[in-house]
C-alpha cells in the first residue's frame, strides 16, 4: 500500500496507513469481507458475482 511513499515520521505512515484503511474498509468489498469474517464464512467478493 505504502510502496513507494517513504514518509519522514512514524506518525505520518500511520496518519496514511489510516486514511488507506478506511477507504478499503468502506466500500463495498471491504464491508462483505468484515461480515464474512464476522459470520465465520468465505466472502462473496463482488468481482466473483460479476463473472
Amino acid at each position: 500500500m505504502l510502496i513507494g511513499q517513504r514518509p519522514s515520521k512514524m506518525s505520518d505512515a500511520f496518519a496514511q496507513m489510516l486514511e488507506l484503511s478506511a477507504k478499503h474498509f468502506a466500500n463495498e468489498e471491504g464491508q462483505e469481507g468484515m461480515r464474512a469474517f464476522a459470520e465465520k464464512r468465505k466472502p462473496a467478493w463482488v468481482s466473483q458475482n460479476l463473472k
